[in-house]
């Protein structure tokens, strides 16, 4: 069976439908690990320490009951005498829960939604979006493109958000697999509408470019940009603000983005990239007052099973194409979109994606307890959390913190994202070569990640002790390494990070509190076991 598509005939397994209608980043190998190529599992796994919610997390307890009751309802919605407009009107209230999580119950009416396999699927959403807006101008009084581009997608720290997403923005397919069981070549999705969208990518540090070494700068330079590509050359511009990337940063600020949607209108097209979600639920409505579009998941801070994603629209902003690139129908099915955009519902198919469908029931109930809870009591465990983890890697001779601050030194972040940062990032040495500023590049920190989620003990010398052994059979789940300066190969970090779902954890009381907070010393304490050890692995 492909890996995009449940037969409702053959009644699969709750594990199984999690993992469908995606892409190949889903695949897990049931015949070997049992996990995918993130190392997490659908299937509940009690003994695996998780601080991975910044690229992905396994299936909890409760997380599986609930994706277990949503799949008893999909059995009941393909008994009846109507199946797709059953299961129509379960993703639309799917819709109405996140709306209502995120506090925007009374501000339905201005804005749109529409669910997406992952949050990388929706940068095609916006593109799309943005080729619609062009066609509009160039129909009516605006100003015609002085070339076949008509679309400038920008984005901003893309060397720390999705590694598909800029593929996406261009309107390429970005893995080989799509949510509809496809095998595609990564690639254009339509080369001659393709070919009407440029995309820039700037990194979100830079130890070379003077113009990308602070935020000032930055936004100074994408400023031009914008200005040459609306005023000189007639394009549509997309552009992004990352809201908490790999690390935490925050780039640019709310302010500049305002002031280039006040200046440039219905010729911007303003995104803000909630993906990681760790910020305050009140930042979306704040976006979309500011006819902001808001890209967010269910999948990275709360927890859900990868992928979960969705795209907000303001009213006053949505503009999508009747007719939109043929390959779109790959990632979206009708189901997925708003009730109210009937034309693009119309030339999608009639595709239910249920996988989509309980992977989001799954990430609605982490958001819902997670709202519930006392914002002193989450704070003050939050907190102790960081102070926690900062002191163990302070203690360790080859674990280093990496502070991602702004852009550049002294400035101060657009918004609390989050408030403090729940991931903490960790550059990783031999022992004593930190002195010589020596650290782990990006390819050494990826054989650290895997021997993080796996029992090395086999690796350790001979006489290592007990103690030792059991620390290396612990399996623990961190965030993928990211490569701060690519192609410098100077600094590599990988991630500590901090879920919702640890945080319901913690604020049950002072039992659980110091659990959570000893499965992080025994996280550090194995990251720094395999620093000390690390020659004596390779061998």
């Amino acid at each position: 069976m492909s890996a995009g598509v449940v037969d409702d005939r053959q009644a699969p397994s709750t594990p199984l439908v999690l993992t469908s209608g995606g892409d190949e980043r889903l695949t897990v190998d049931w015949h070997g690990s049992g996990v995918n190529q993130y190392f997490t599992s659908p299937l509940a796994r009690p003994d695996v320490i998780v601080r991975s919610s910044c690229t992905a997390s396994p299936s909890t307890l409760q997380g599986l009951a609930v994706a277990e009751a949503a799949h008893q309802r999909l059995h009941r919605i393909t008994a009846t005498a109507d199946p797709d407009a059953a299961f129509d009107d379960a993703m639309e209230s799917l819709r109405y829960r996140l709306g209502d999580v995120l506090g925007l119950a009374a501000h339905r009416d201005d804005y749109h939604t529409i669910l997406t396999p992952s949050g990388t699927d929706a940068e095609m959403v916006i593109c799309q979006m943005a080729l619609a807006h062009s066609n509009a101008l160039q129909a009516g009084a605006g100003r015609p493109s002085a070339g076949a581009v008509r679309v400038h997608n920008i984005f901003v720290a893309a060397d720390e958000i999705g590694s598909g997403s800029v593929r996406a923005g261009g309107l390429q397919y970005f893995n080989r697999t799509t949510p509809d069981g496809s095998r595609v070549t990564v690639g254009p999705v339509d080369e001659r509408v393709a070919s009407r969208v440029r995309v820039s990518a700037y990194p979100a540090r830079s130890q070379t470019d003077p113009a990308l070494q602070s935020m000032q700068a930055l936004e100074a330079a994408l400023a031009e940009q914008v200005r040459i590509s609306v005023t000189e050359q007639g394009q549509v511009v997309i552009l992004h603000l990352v809201g908490g990337s790999k690390t935490g940063l925050s780039t640019p600020r709310l302010s500049f983005l305002q002031r280039m949607k006040q200046t440039y209108g219905e010729h911007l097209v303003a995104v803000v990239d909630l993906a990681q979600m760790r910020c305050k639920i009140e930042l979306v409505r704040t976006c979309l007052q500011n006819r902001f579009c808001v890209l967010l998941t269910g999948s990275k801070f709360f927890g859900g099973p990868p992928f979960c994603g969705a795209v907000l629209i303001p009213v006053a902003e949505t503009r999508l194409p009747a007719a939109p690139v043929p390959g779109l129908g790959r990632y979206l099915s009708r189901f997925d979109v708003d009730v109210r955009l009937a034309e693009l519902r119309d030339a999608l198919p009639t595709r239910r994606n249920h996988g989509l469908f309980l992977r989001w029931h799954v990430a609605l109930d982490t958001m819902e307890r997670y709202q519930a809870i006392d914002p002193v009591q989450r704070d003050t465990f939050v907190a102790a959390w960081l102070e926690n983890v900062r002191q163990t890697i302070a203690a360790s001779r080859c674990l280093h913190l990496f502070e991602p601050g702004a852009v550049g030194a002294g400035d101060a972040p657009p918004f609390e994202i989050p408030a403090p940062n729940t991931i903490v990032s960790v550059m990783v040495s031999h022992p004593g070569e930190e002195r010589r500023g020596r650290f782990m590049g990006y390819p050494a920190l990826q054989r650290v990640y895997r021997w993080m989620a796996t029992d090395i003990s086999g690796l350790l010398p001979h006489n290592a002790d007990k103690m030792t052994r059991g620390l290396a059979r612990r399996k623990c789940l961190l965030g993928q390494p990211v490569d701060l300066y690519p192609g410098s190969n100077s600094r590599a970090v990988l991630r500590i990070a901090l879920g919702a779902v640890d945080i319901l954890r913690g604020v049950q009381g002072p039992t659980q509190a110091a659990q959570v907070l000893q499965e992080d010393r025994q996280v550090i304490a194995k990251l720094a076991l395999i620093a000390e050890h690390d020659d004596d692995q390779k061998k």
